[in-house]
């Protein structure tokens, strides 16, 4: 967890929110927590990068999109489905 999230890790996990299905198989939990200070230096993997971006951002990945979109409506499940076309 702590290499995805840039070496950092909430002092309180907060709530679970949300798990991630993925092709029908869970592969991730979310969990609604505070999170680094604006100016917190995150350390990454080598070759690898991280930005703080909108969820409207276009550059947001699909299956955090999916998740994001699951919250909103308040579910807390997202399924995201690989096989079915994204478009593009």
């Amino acid at each position: 967890m702590l290499h995805a999230a840039g070496s950092w890790g909430p002092l309180d996990w907060g709530n679970q929110v949300c798990e991630l299905y993925v092709n029908g198989k869970l592969v991730a939990w979310f969990y609604e927590a505070v999170g680094p200070l604006p100016r917190q230096q995150l350390f990454f993997a080598s070759g690898r990068q991280g930005i703080w971006v909108q969820s409207s951002d276009a550059r947001l990945s699909a299956w955090h999109a999916c998740v994001i979109a699951a919250c909103k409506q308040g579910l807390s499940r997202a399924d995201f489905d690989t096989t079915v076309s994204r478009g593009g």
